[in-house]
């Protein structure tokens, strides 16, 4: 039997015990919130990946070394052609920039052309196919430089020998290798030839400002067209592959 100095303690306990029972989530709803717990970020040790850079072309001193054909910055000879016929001209900087899609196959940058090689003009094919040959650019250009005579090879092996000190050039029979009458001026490399078409030709290699890449213009004046031809191809500097 309870005293009267209990009751108080169990009717406190009988309330506690049906507040818990009825709503715990109230007691705990109930309670200051304190501060939450935050885990801090940890500092990354990754490193971005480098940026990739175009490699920069080697400067040159000369003309001499090796040279590959940069496409997107050489004349497309068959629109200058075109131009030419239809009389409205053409030149280096012009209408003749390629726009996109490659030369023809008989062009630079294919593997056509006929069997008179690289400005080796066909001596069995007609007028047409000489001045094909006679513009058709190499993929790739190896400049020697000696006394008196500067040796271009292009990637065909087809070769051309400029003679700057007016010596007499021999007539061969080689339709792989050609010598040219030429001279230099300033610093430009200018060839004295003559065109398939009854007319003069011309052929100039010289160094860039940059000194990173050369220009070969080649200039065609005929009978038979409006107005000249005139085709500029833009080589870089490079390293060759003996692989």
């Amino acid at each position: 039997m309870l005293t009267i100095k209990h009751v108080p303690i169990a009717i406190f306990c009988g309330f506690l015990g049906a507040a818990c029972a009825a709503g715990p989530n109230r007691l705990f709803a109930q309670a200051p919130a304190g501060p939450l717990s935050q885990t801090q970020p940890q500092p990354s040790t990754a490193q971005p990946p480098p940026k990739t850079q175009n490699p920069k072309l080697e400067q040159r001193k000369t003309l001499s070394g090796f040279w590959k054909l940069n496409l997107d910055e050489s004349d497309d000879p068959r629109k200058i052609r075109q131009d030419a016929r239809r009389g409205q001209g053409g030149g280096p900087h012009g209408g003749g920039r390629r726009t996109g899609g490659g030369f023809p196959i008989d062009f630079p940058g294919g593997n056509g052309g006929s069997s008179g090689g690289r400005g080796g003009a066909n001596r069995s094919g007609q007028n047409g196919e000489q001045i094909r040959d006679l513009i058709r650019a190499a993929n790739s250009l190896t400049i020697t430089l000696k006394e008196a005579e500067v040796d271009l090879t292009d990637d065909h092996s087809h070769k051309l020998v400029f003679y700057t000190d007016g010596r007499k050039l021999k007539n061969s029979k080689d339709e792989t290798s050609r010598e040219i009458s030429a001279h230099w001026d300033g610093n430009r490399l200018v060839s004295d030839e003559k065109s398939p078409e009854e007319g003069k030709m011309s052929r100039s290699l010289e160094l860039a400002v940059d000194c990173t890449q050369i220009y070969e213009t080649v200039r065609i004046d005929s009978s038979r067209s409006n107005s000249p031809m005139v085709l500029r191809y833009v080589y870089d500097a490079a390293v060759q592959d003996n692989r």
